[in-house]
């Protein structure tokens, strides 16, 4: 019943910028975990959505991840979107259903003492063509899996 979404019924103005902020992760005591989440495209031409993370300080953005990324499973289908007047890798077209996502975070993300972190999903409508946007869904930080001995 609870989803991020640019926009839930009807469609995005053209050539319009957005961000959705995620609240503060906690990392402090977070070894090896993996983001996963469901996400549900419906983009134009141009259209394009990335995710991006900052530290406690909010002062850099960085993109997460690359294009088919090999932690990551279904992470960005194109290797050069604009969003923001950023290039780069992005999600781009439609997906016509959800989704499953998933990337396992690099080790950066281990033991962030004293800082949270937040992620940014960021969008871009296209500026010709269908505009429905983005929804996302079950947004997760995961542990890593029990090892066998």
């Amino acid at each position: 019943p609870n989803v991020w979404g640019t926009i839930l019924s009807g469609a995005t103005p053209i050539s319009t910028t957005s961000y959705l902020l995620s609240p503060l992760f906690d990392f402090n005591n977070a070894v090896n975990t993996t983001l996963k989440f469901r996400m549900n495209r419906r983009l134009g031409t141009s259209g394009a959505v990335r995710i991006s993370f900052a530290d406690g300080l909010f002062t850099t953005w960085q993109r997460l991840g690359e294009t088919n990324d090999p932690e990551g499973i279904n992470w960005y289908n194109a290797t050069s979107g604009v969003v923001g007047g950023v290039t780069g890798p992005v999600w781009n077209g439609q997906s016509g259903n959800y989704v499953e996502h998933t990337l396992e975070l690099p080790t950066m993300f281990n033991y962030r003492l004293g800082r949270g972190v937040r992620f940014r999903i960021e969008f871009q409508s296209s500026a010709i063509g269908l505009n429905e946007g983005v929804v996302i869904d079950n947004w997760e930080i995961l542990p890593p899996p029990p090892r066998e001995i």
